[in-house]
């Protein structure tokens, strides 16, 4: 008798395959946890910086700054999430049938993917453009003073005077 733990032809499961199955399903969740922490979070952080902007264009306040690297997470946080998901359906699939996963859900997942990182490509592009539009349109002016940039990160101030931006920043 054959007594290779590996082995597809041995009908009793060996201790150590035993152990390799339990290692495999708990990498299996923390990758689950994994994603579910980059999604929610990089969703939050998204928002969370929309929401101050929107709210110094209505306030019209005298410094407005827009971060466009926090504008990244958009795309960072729909493809996490398919990645999720596709996770998940592996699992489940897994445990219920001894075939692979559909092609149908593949497709699906790597549409998803891809839309997500075309979402990190246009969505800082297209908040920046079109801020930077309606801020000169309402005659602000970009501070040179305290632009920064560093790497994907590209923060600009932009003020409603131009002695603000030699005088508080």
């Amino acid at each position: 008798m054959d007594t290779d733990p590996f082995s597809i032809t041995e009908k009793r499961f060996h201790p150590a395959m035993l152990l390799i199955e339990k290692a495999v399903l708990v990498i299996n969740k923390s990758k689950l946890l994994a994603f579910i922490v980059l999604s929610i979070s990089c969703l939050f952080m998204f928002g969370y910086h929309m929401q101050l902007l929107i709210s110094s264009l209505l306030t019209l306040d005298s410094v407005i700054t827009i971060e466009t690297g926090t504008f990244y997470l958009l795309g960072i946080s729909v493809a996490a999430s398919a990645l999720l998901v596709d996770r998940i359906y592996a699992l489940c699939h897994q445990r219920t049938s001894s075939n692979k996963a559909s092609g149908k859900v593949s497709n699906v997942v790597t549409r998803v993917v891809l839309y997500g990182w075309l979402l990190m490509a246009l969505t800082p592009f297209a908040i920046h453009s079109s801020t930077r539009y309606y801020l000169e349109s309402n005659h602000y002016v970009q501070c040179q003073q305290a632009l920064s940039k560093w790497l994907f990160m590209d923060n600009t101030v932009y003020v409603s005077t131009p002695t603000l931006c030699n005088s508080t920043l």
